[in-house]
């Protein structure tokens, strides 16, 4: 069982990728749903506090991927559900590239890892998946999944399945987008409903989610039951694998507390542009929000 104890100090100390000399960020730039390549520095338009920044560099560096599951498999995600979720994790171990790694944080009321993720040999059996039953602690889940140690040779990313429900979670909306924010982690929601292709539904707590993946960079996938699960997975992969890393050295901006951040591309035409709200400085004031 992964603890609560000590979040809220964790949450505390920012973690996103910068520093004195430079910050960098994950942006993903689609057009008509397709990535779009061969943009440089030029191509794009960078404000950090409001103020126009000079970007350094321009990349769609192949570093390795991090990637975490975080998914609620509690009493309720039985038969059907659960034999789609192993093979979406097989589907996405054949995605998986030489040097990527993974884990898996399954949770209910409890929160566990699975150590030794390997994708070919996972097994959710009654010894390592929660049993509880009940209430799903989704907000605490993700937010002890997103204060792992950064590795500055890994692009981080987590893929949450879910219904969206929670009503077990110790901390509550707010304190999560804080521990979102002050992270590095790329957060990718895939929310489950009881609706179909035909007859749609959407999921509890979309609000929350969305904002879970706005704050982050990454993005919300609504799928309903009878929609392809490992297809939807691979897809958050390799949109994040073929995201930009834009790096800068903020200018004209105080060096602490909260900094929004706001990417565009100049060019004609209309294009979908994900990237990180923000980050908070290195000497961010402690329990500030964005």
């Amino acid at each position: 069982m992964l603890p609560l104890v000590g979040m809220t100090a964790a949450a505390q100390q920012p973690t996103f990728r910068s520093g004195s000399s430079s910050v960098v960020l994950d942006v993903s730039v689609k057009r008509d749903g397709k990535p779009v390549t061969g943009l440089t520095a030029r191509d794009f338009q960078l404000t950090d506090s409001g103020v126009l920044q000079t970007i350094t560099d321009v990349s769609r560096e192949q570093f390795p991927v991090d990637v975490t599951f975080i998914a609620d498999l509690s009493g309720s995600v039985e038969g059907a559900q659960l034999d789609a979720f192993r093979r979406a994790l097989e589907t996405m171990r054949q995605n998986l590239r030489d040097g990527d790694r993974a884990r898996l944080v399954v949770f209910d009321p409890r929160i566990r890892e699975i150590d030794g993720l390997e994708y070919g040999r996972v097994r959710i059996t009654a010894d390592n998946r929660p049993t509880d039953g009940g209430a799903s602690a989704l907000i605490d889940a993700v937010a002890v999944s997103l204060i792992r140690d950064a590795n500055p040779d890994y692009r981080r990313m987590a893929i949450v399945l879910t219904d969206g429900q929670d009503a077990g979670s110790f901390l509550d909306e707010l304190e999560l987008l804080d521990v979102a924010a002050r992270g590095d982690m790329t957060v990718f929601a895939v929310a489950l409903t009881d609706g179909t292709t035909r007859v749609p539904q959407r999921p509890s707590n979309e609000r929350m989610l969305q904002a879970l993946a706005d704050t982050t960079g990454g993005a919300l996938t609504v799928l309903q039951r009878d929609a392809d699960l490992g297809a939807s997975f691979v897809r958050e992969l390799e949109a994040f694998r073929t995201s930009y890393v834009l790096r800068y050295s903020p200018t004209g901006v105080r060096p602490s507390g909260w900094h929004d951040v706001g990417v565009r591309v100049n060019r004609q035409g209309r294009f979908e542009v994900r990237a990180r709200k923000g980050y908070f400085g290195e000497t961010a004031v402690a329990g500030q929000k964005p």
